[in-house]
């Protein structure tokens, strides 16, 4: 396989071949998609491992002093589901930090449901910059300023990745300050049609390593990180390390240079954030010594892939998306059996580690498969390190859903579900002494917001008496 086959081509063509599978074409005129018989029983379409977990209600507990909770708010990755949407995890320490780490397309209404509001999600750790790791930045950058985060919104992430185009030659400035820099002048439509509200306010303080002009809702501020730091060495270097927090990064393995990984470590705690990668030496070196918390990627099979988007063996086509499907996994991610050999190459394993980036449901998860579909995740990495633990009974390995819940103190990892409403609202987070706020950058002569500053004077508005007279 060519190695600078981008992930895009094939995407193209794992998709435009699985589609072929289901919507059938000219040249194919029988490779459309069956209906579903008893021989042929469809996704399991549920999850009884995460439906039994014990409740969690978002906004009822608080933290203890000594005590991590990690949420997932998106584990679904590039083929988002409604049960699933993309990646990120949310990270809350008992010293009040918290930290978002990826924002995948859809999480916002995750964490929005979860009571999690944007000025909790003011500090982001990029893995790679893949859009369904990075698309909702979109929306947490930009709706931020008009709730409660009036305070730039801080970004980690890779350096560019020096890759040269087989094209031009040329090595593109694909790094995380050039996303932001970029991604702040695609927007600058929205925010200045939305700076008629306040987005500062007079009492900030930037901490000590970002820049002390940069106060503002809508200043979007990048911190890249060398990936290549630690390709040799083995040793990550620190990303953050701020209040008893200590961050650090180390290379990933994922189709194009510049992926990386993270700790936290934290009051004796730590946890582990894989991003997307291949299996990797990388990782074994950072997870050795045990962590509490092994958060990794992992890859159904290519069959899988295929058979849930509607395909099956005996159509024309199968083979083709199942080559596809497979040039994904080698490409970019970990497959089953994968995880599970790495887990057993440990010196000490997790205490506990969670599968994520993955379509969790029963038969995907556990099983049974239809025969051609692949195989369920815990048994094939049961094959190389137990599940659960021979001795004690405990899980060991996990598979997440959206809105898995769990709480981590040295005496044990608590496992629950959010119950959420279908129909939350943002929460409204921070409040702010109007006196506090600095006026917004369209405003009135009274230092008021002025909404009608950017309309057309001219425009046809229909007089608000006029539907205000019933």
């Amino acid at each position: 396989m060519d190695a600078n086959l981008s992930r895009r081509s094939l995407l193209k063509l794992s998709g435009a071949t699985a589609g072929a599978l289901v919507a059938g074409s000219a040249g194919a005129a029988n490779a459309v998609a069956r209906p579903a018989t008893a021989a042929e029983p469809p996704a399991s379409g549920r999850y009884t491992w995460f439906a039994n977990l014990d409740p969690f209600y978002p906004g009822t507990e608080s933290l203890a002093s000594d005590e991590m909770r990690v949420t997932f708010l998106g584990t679904c990755g590039y083929i988002p589901r409604l049960s699933g949407v993309a990646s990120s995890i949310f990270v809350e320490l008992g010293n009040g930090d918290s930290f978002v780490f990826d924002c995948g397309s859809g999480v916002v209404a995750k964490y929005a449901a979860m009571k999690i509001p944007y000025s909790r999600m003011s500090k982001i750790f990029l893995t790679h910059l893949h859009g369904d790791h990075v698309s909702d930045l979109t929306t947490i950058y930009t709706f931020g300023p008009a709730g409660d985060r009036k305070f730039p919104l801080y970004v980690w992430g890779p350096s560019r990745s020096e890759v040269r185009d087989p094209v031009t030659g040329k090595r593109h400035d694909d790094g995380t300050r050039a996303f932001c820099g970029l991604l702040r002048e695609t927007l600058r439509w929205h925010t200045e049609a939305f700076s008629f509200l306040n987005t500062a306010y007079t009492g900030f303080k930037p901490p000590h390593y970002a820049p002390k002009n940069l106060r503002d809702g809508y200043d979007l501020v990048p911190f890249e990180l060398n990936w290549r730091k630690g390709v040799k060495a083995n040793r990550p270097a620190v990303a953050y390390q701020e209040h008893g927090v200590k961050i650090t990064h180390f290379p990933a393995v994922h189709d194009r240079q510049g992926s990386i990984s993270y700790k936290l470590e934290w009051n004796g705690l730590s946890m582990i954030f894989s991003g997307d990668t291949k299996p990797s030496q990388y990782m074994i070196d950072q997870a050795d010594q045990g962590v509490d918390l092994l958060i990794h990627e992992v890859h159904e099979p290519a069959e899988t892939t295929v058979w849930e988007s509607g395909g099956r063996p005996d159509q024309p086509g199968w083979t083709h998306a199942v080559e596809g499907a497979q040039m994904v996994i080698d490409n970019s991610h970990t497959p089953q059996k994968a995880l599970g050999y790495l887990l057993a190459q440990l010196k000490v394993p997790p205490r506990l580690t969670v599968a994520t980036h993955f379509p969790a449901e029963d038969d995907t998860v556990v099983g049974p498969m239809p025969d051609g579909a692949g195989d369920p995740a815990l048994p094939d990495i049961n094959l190389w390190f137990p599940t659960t633990n021979p001795d004690t009974g405990e899980e060991q390995v996990v598979v997440a859903a959206d809105l898995l819940v769990l709480n981590v103190t040295k005496s044990g990892i608590r496992k629950r579900q959010g119950i959420v409403s279908d129909y939350a609202w943002v929460p409204p987070g921070m409040a702010y002494d109007p006196a506090t706020l600095v006026e917004p950058k369209y405003h009135n002569a009274d230092g008021s917001g002025d909404p009608y500053a950017q309309l057309d004077p001219h425009a046809p508005v229909i007089d608000p008496d006029l539907y205000n007279a019933r």
